[in-house]
């Protein structure tokens, strides 16, 4: 599902492709109350998913499940949630409260990962 998603975001929108060759690290994504993780290694352009968590990722993100959907419908600014905007605060708000967590070494040595990552991700236009 989420490999459609993405291609899906990219064929609709091609400026996204240029993220998506730039991907390079891997990122978990657990929804806590299905139980359930992937991890996605991004290879510059090629996308490897797996069930559950693999190995020690570079960033994971760790929320439920309409938290996840939330994260994929916020508007975005610089490719985060975009403050100014109620759905980005309502995903930010859930970071601060530590309902949504986000870590992982690539937080620091690949900034650029999480960016690129939640604008792939990201439904909502604008």
């Amino acid at each position: 599902m989420l490999t459609a998603l993405i291609r899906q975001n990219v064929d609709q929108h091609p400026e996204r492709q240029a993220d998506f060759e730039r991907l390079r690290g891997s990122i978990v994504l657990e929804a806590t109350d299905a139980e359930v993780a992937v991890t996605m290694y991004f290879l510059g352009g090629g996308l490897r998913v797996h069930g559950g968590v693999q190995g020690r990722p570079d960033i994971a993100i760790s929320t439920d499940s309409l938290t996840l959907l939330e994260l994929a419908g916020a508007r975005l600014r610089f490719g985060l949630p975009d403050p100014a905007h109620p759905s980005g605060r309502a995903v930010l708000r859930k970071l601060g409260s530590g309902k949504l967590r986000i870590k992982g070494s690539g937080l620091v040595l690949k900034p650029l990962l999480l960016v690129r990552f939640t604008k792939l991700l990201n439904v909502a236009l604008g």
